[in-house]
């Protein structure tokens, strides 16, 4: 049995405060990962403070290379999901404890023994769904000040400076318990705004009344990412309000630079991709398509499969690349260029990144042709809004925030 203990509030501490953080999330550069380097090192030295690491990626390698013969460093990728929790309490300070990738229940019971948890994205968040999940269970939050992740920063010392974030970080280790004690308070509070009841009553108000069935269409089954583990848990959540669900997709996602050029190419003309979900639709007869990630891999012809019904149609924007060459590569908003062939382009660094672009722009366009036409564009936060608005019909986007769902109320 995963570990599902509802964590406590408060947590005395014998003799001097003891820091414990968590990072969960995918090991790459845009993440932030290795900017956390330098604060491993200093928790390894000083041994006051103790951090979890959950995920995988590219950067795993370094990490594992940099710390994994150091002495205070853990590898418990083998330990059970349900001893996760109780093995970090009992770390002692000093500790840099890998778990590898893990469900969330796994790792919010580790949380519930967390301080601060990390997340030092470098690049533009649109929500910050990690964020959420954190402050639900009253952990508080460190990162930078941009994008979607600024409500979720709930104390100025929390808010990485971007000149010197391990300065930041290495300050957070002398806070006191009751300012940590404070912090959480805070950090429950602005969690409630985005609760299953608070997105329950908005997404029935922007739904027709008379829907009972909904097709969620994203471009990967699997879950390779927040988009992906977003429409699983949104499924089981459309389930439990009484409706018939079901979603459509591709099996396999591509994950080498080069088989993604391949899929946007490719997918200019994916006339296999419509006549699979114009399948799926005539099948299943749905009141409502919701579309959640259609660039990857149904792309502009691909997605023309949901006009063969009259249904009510939606598109939800879970992230900038629909609006930038290169979404892991726009670090403030001053990245994300102009909606215009030549600002597009020239955003895109060199010769061949710049070709890219050029066909990319081509591709969205096809694409933002064939969405214009949808009821309902949402998006989950006001910073991503303005884009939407610049490139599809004013008037018809909405504000649908992500909500957490705690592994012990499911």
């Amino acid at each position: 049995m995963p570990y599902t203990k509802k964590p406590k509030l408060l947590r005395k501490r014998e003799g001097a405060p003891m820091r414990s953080f968590v990072f969960f999330g995918r090991l790459v550069p845009e993440k932030g990962f290795e900017l956390l380097f330098p604060f491993f090192e200093e928790i390894l030295e000083t041994k006051v403070s103790r951090v979890a690491v959950f995920g995988d990626g590219p950067l795993r390698k370094e990490f594992f290379l940099r710390f994994s013969r150091r002495k205070g460093f853990y590898d418990l990728q083998c330990l059970s999901d349900a001893d996760c929790a109780e093995r970090f309490a009992s770390l002692p300070p000093g500790s840099v404890a890998y778990f590898g990738r893990r469900p969330f229940s796994s790792i919010s019971g580790v949380l519930s023994f967390a301080d601060i948890s990390l997340m030092p994205s470098v690049f533009l968040e649109t929500f910050g769904l990690s964020a959420l999940e954190s402050l639900s269970l009253w952990v508080p939050v460190a990162g930078f000040s941009k994008g979607g992740i600024v409500p979720f920063l709930v104390a100025d010392e929390l808010r990485l400076a971007p000149r010197s974030p391990t300065g930041s970080l290495i300050s957070l280790l002398s806070v006191s318990d009751d300012r940590i004690s404070e912090w959480k308070v805070r950090a429950l509070s602005a969690s409630k705004e985005y609760s299953p009841e608070r997105f329950r009553e908005r997404f029935f108000s922007i739904l027709p009344k008379d829907a009972r069935k909904i097709l969620l269409v994203t471009d990967f089954l699997s879950n390779l990412g927040g988009i992906e583990t977003y429409v699983r848990n949104l499924e089981a959540t459309l389930r439990e309000y009484g409706f018939e669900v079901q979603i459509t997709g591709f099996e396999a996602g591509f994950s080498t630079p080069a088989q993604k050029v391949a899929s946007t190419l490719s997918s200019f003309f994916n006339f296999s991709g419509r006549n699979r979900l114009s399948k799926a639709v005539a099948d299943f007869s749905p009141d409502v398509i919701w579309c959640h990630s259609v660039l990857r891999r149904y792309g502009p012809i691909g997605i023309e499969g949901v006009f063969v019904r009259n249904a009510f149609r939606m598109m939800t924007y879970h992230d900038l690349g629909y609006f930038a060459p290169f979404a892991a590569k726009c670090f403030e908003e001053s990245d994300v260029p102009n909606p215009e062939f030549f600002a597009f382009v020239r955003s895109a660094p060199g010769f061949l990144p710049k070709a890219f672009a050029a066909a990319k722009y081509v591709k969205l366009r096809m694409l933002f042709s064939r969405l214009s036409r949808f009821d309902l564009h949402l998006v989950p936060s006001d910073f991503v809004a303005r884009y939407v608005s610049n490139v599809l019909p004013q008037g018809k986007t909405v504000v649908l925030p992500h909500y957490v769902v705690l592994p012990w109320t499911r």
